[in-house]
């Protein structure tokens, strides 16, 4: 028995671990990126991205595009929506290069989401925790898997795959992570390279503030927190760097919220009171966690985290102390993801404000779970071993208990995905690529895109779409030719009108 426990000591550590869930994430992004090169935009790809297109096809000119996405940020600043980041970022779609460059949306977010979560779990676990690349590694990549392949149907296509959605949540997401990295190595840091830190931390903190209000007001939150915990503790002149990137964070989201725009766009929508918007994200917050968020595989990867954290903390001094309060700051900070869309539309119901709900769930459940099992640490340690004790090897105890849940857990994928192939983001790719959705998809869009461009100034009628992959198709134009979808496409391609022929039932 101790010789067997010996050969799983020598597999089971804490650096094959980390490379087990790189290996599992960078194989699940596979089917996830080559279903992309399939992806065509929709509905708000063709409203914000008509003027740049045109721009660029009329004199090919860089310059040009920035200019033109610069006019269309300024006049939805003041006739639509404060969120000048988004608003330029969402003029620029890659189809305004052609439509086949439409499939580096999911690239862009990938890469985006995988660095900024990585930076910021690096910055977090090692600057203040000391923990090594591996042990950062075995939390972020966890977290990857679950942030991608975990979204629910409905979520995948508004963040991953449909630019007007992904840019304006998951993108804006990424940079706050960023944002967030920075101002910990800020504060964690030496002189050296604290200047080029601030000023980058400054424009980032700047450009949140100017995103999506779901991102902007969670940063305000934590930025208000910091700001609170390090008056209270009189420690401005050790963090006194930070005072910069705060400012231009807490001006960036005052400029957004202040906008002309916001004012506009609020006289068409059912706006809900700023205190029943709180309240109502507290329910939404409990109602989606406890029905449709903690599932089996976030529970097991939780739980196969735990000894990493175990381990992290036997390095550091810090006691963990009120574990209670950092669950309720983890509850209250996942609330308030909701508290815009309730307070601006009187509802959650789009995918993408969910799906980056969830986003902040996940991360704070981790960082939760990480902090408790710090606390615990240090508790049994009280009571047992000298605080800082360490040992080149895992326990037993913890090498069985990592191996146990994560066979577990691969079982769980298995009796999952034959019922419900479509269950995780990377084995509804590989369906819908097996069954010809997603083929055919591209084929029918390819069709229209052709009657799109040789039809300049006439009515174009296409055929309803016999094929919509779940991951791809994000909405349609209608049967009317004034609907706002179908005048958007018009209006990018110069045409007259454009509407679509229903299928005949069979």
């Amino acid at each position: 028995m101790k010789s067997l426990e010996k050969q799983i000591q020598k597999i089971v550590t804490l650096k094959n671990l980390a490379l087990f869930f790189t290996m599992v994430y960078c194989l699940g992004l596979l089917p996830v990126l080559w279903v992309a090169k399939y992806n065509f935009p929709s509905a708000d790809d063709y409203t914000n991205g008509a003027g740049c297109y045109q721009a660029w096809n009329a004199a090919h000119s860089l310059s040009a595009v920035l200019k033109e996405a610069a006019g269309r940020t300024m006049f939805e600043y003041t006739k639509w929506r404060g969120c000048f980041t988004s608003s330029f970022l969402s003029a620029l779609p890659p189809n305004i290069w052609g439509e086949r460059w439409y499939g580096l949306t999911t690239l862009i977010i990938i890469v985006s989401l995988t660095v900024s979560v990585l930076y910021f779990m690096f910055c977090l676990l090692n600057k203040v925790f000391k923990a090594d690349k591996y042990r950062c590694l075995g939390i972020s990549m966890p977290v990857l898997i679950l942030l991608v392949q975990c979204l629910r149907e409905e979520e995948r296509t508004d963040l991953l795959y449909w630019y007007s959605g992904a840019i304006n949540y998951a993108f804006i997401f990424s940079l706050e992570l960023f944002f967030l990295g920075l101002l910990i190595k800020i504060a964690r840091d030496t002189e050296k390279k604290k200047r080029q830190r601030i000023f980058l931390a400054s424009v980032l903190g700047f450009l949140v503030g100017g995103g999506n209000q779901m991102p902007s007001l969670n940063t305000l939150i934590l930025v208000a927190t910091a700001i609170f915990f390090i008056t209270i503790f009189k420690k401005w002149k050790r963090f006194k760097a930070l005072i910069i990137p705060f400012i231009f964070c807490i001006t960036g989201t005052a400029l957004s919220y202040g906008a002309p725009g916001n004012m506009v766009r609020a006289q068409g929508e059912n706006m809900m009171s700023p205190l029943k918007a709180i309240f109502v994200s507290f329910y939404y917050c409990l109602d989606l966690g406890a029905a449709k968020w903690i599932t089996w595989t976030v529970i097991l990867m939780v739980a196969v985290m735990i000894p990493v954290f175990w381990e992290i903390a036997k390095k550091v001094d810090f006691k963990f102390p009120c574990p209670m309060l950092v669950l309720l700051y983890g509850y209250c900070i996942t609330s308030a993801m909701f508290t815009p869309s309730l307070f601006a539309l009187g509802n959650i119901g789009a995918g993408r404000i969910q799906g980056l709900a969830y986003w902040v769930f996940i991360l704070a459940l981790t960082l939760s779970a990480g902090y408790v099992t710090g606390w615990a640490r240090k508790k049994y340690e009280e009571n047992t071993i000298p605080s800082g004790l360490s040992s080149p090897v895992l326990p037993p105890v913890l090498c069985w208990w990592i191996l146990g849940f994560t066979g577990f857990l691969g079982f769980t994928f298995l009796i999952t995905v034959i019922p419900e192939p479509y269950h995780y983001t990377a084995t509804s790719a590989v369906t819908d690529m097996i069954n010809g959705t997603v083929q055919g998809y591209f084929l029918e869009q390819e069709s229209r895109i052709e009657m799109y461009k040789n039809g300049a100034g006439k009515d174009i009628v296409v055929m309803e779409l016999e094929n919509q992959p779940e991951l791809l198709f994000f909405n349609d134009i209608s049967d009317d030719p004034g609907d706002w979808i179908n005048l958007g496409v018009a209006r990018y391609y110069n045409l007259n009108s454009v509407s679509m022929e229903k299928r005949k039932e069979q």
